[in-house]
């Protein structure tokens, strides 16, 4: 059965690498029913949403945290959106499908769209799909649509970033910083706090670094790194020298304009690295303990440099809050990357 929506409500829980994903099926949401109004709810991670702003992809953002609010707070704002009389909702895949199926029926949408796993029955979905652990998030958010009838081409497309406003801001950093036509190579040596184990080791950036300026002084870094980081900044900087610059408080699709510019990005498993896979550049992205076959980033001139783990993240077991980087991760060493940015340069 083919439906005909107006109103529709994503209801998106995950961080900005997720909602990147997310954006093929976004996509073809969009072509099915190009008169609907789709709206956005981000409602933990609220920066994810900002690489959505000023885009035709969605109509509305609504960011509002789940987790800093009390509960008459929470009870007013899903008032509000049941007050928006959604036909369908979607939560995207991976999401817990409890509390998930719990929010989507609170807003009082018509059809809500939702995975179920394992035997569970997915409670409080009118439509779901089964949760396929073998297959990239890219194809089982896509398979959420056709339980509403839609039939999807092969091939899927590609995530995607729209950042051309954001063009003529990169254009005029260079220019400020004496960059224009020289060789750039940017370098993301964090992530989020909670999830600090997928992350490369900050030493091993800084050794990667002094390598590439080393061989190719030419060459320029720019460091992207979060303003909340201020001693990274600095170490990194000082051990880098003058050809290294910082980049910081500037909106997610400033980054991604930014990025664009580079010849190469260079970062672990994180937003950064599917923001990068969207761009332009040539990304070298560093996987440990996470499966880029089921969540890493997907473009044209995407390297994975992967290294097998003996404790493996499990994302559908919600075993990520480990607070130091995976030892896996210290087995890819400066000289592994090294090669292939030098395979990169030579090309």
């Amino acid at each position: 059965m083919v439906y005909d929506f107006h109103k529709i409500l994503i209801i998106h829980p995950g961080g900005i690498g997720d909602l990147v994903i997310l954006t093929p099926a976004l996509k073809i949401l969009r072509e099915n029913f190009p008169q609907a109004k789709i709206d956005l709810f981000v409602p933990f991670s609220l920066s994810a949403g900002d690489i959505f702003q000023e885009d035709g992809l969605v109509n509305r953002i609504f960011k509002f945290s789940l987790k800093e609010n009390n509960l008459f707070n929470k009870i007013r704002f899903i008032y509000k959106l049941r007050k928006e009389k959604y036909d369908l909702s979607i939560l995207p895949t991976d999401v817990d499908h409890l509390k998930g199926g719990v929010l989507s029926f609170l807003i009082g949408a018509k059809i809500r769209v939702g995975e179920r796993k394992e035997n569970k029955k997915g409670l409080f979905y009118t439509h779901t799909s089964f949760f396929d652990e073998t297959k990239h998030l890219r194809e089982t958010d896509i398979s959420l649509l056709k339980t509403i009838g839609i039939k999807v081409n092969y091939p899927f497309p590609l995530p995607f970033l729209n950042f051309s406003q954001e063009e003529k801001f990169a254009s005029l950093f260079l220019t400020s910083n004496n960059l224009e036509n020289k060789i750039l190579i940017g370098l993301h040596p964090s992530t989020i706090n909670h999830q600090i184990f997928k992350r490369w080791p900050k030493e091993n950036f800084i050794e990667l670094g002094k390598k590439i300026l080393y061989d190719f002084p030419e060459v320029f870094i720019l460091l992207f790194v979060d303003p909340n980081e201020k001693e990274l900044c600095s170490e990194m900087k000082s051990k880098l020298g003058n050809n290294t610059v910082i980049i910081n408080n500037t909106s997610l699709k400033q980054v991604a304009a930014l990025i664009d510019k580079c010849k190469i990005f260079i970062a672990s498993d994180c937003g950064l690295s599917h923001i990068a896979a969207t761009t332009g550049t040539n990304l070298i992205a560093i996987f440990g303990p996470t499966n880029p076959q089921i969540e890493g980033p997907i473009g044209e001139k995407v390297h994975i440099i992967k290294e097998k783990c003996d404790f493996p993240y499990r994302r559908h077991h919600r075993d990520g809050n480990r607070q130091e980087p995976c030892k896996c991760l210290t087995k890819i060493t400066p000289d592994r990357v090294f090669n292939k940015v030098k395979e990169i340069l030579f090309k």
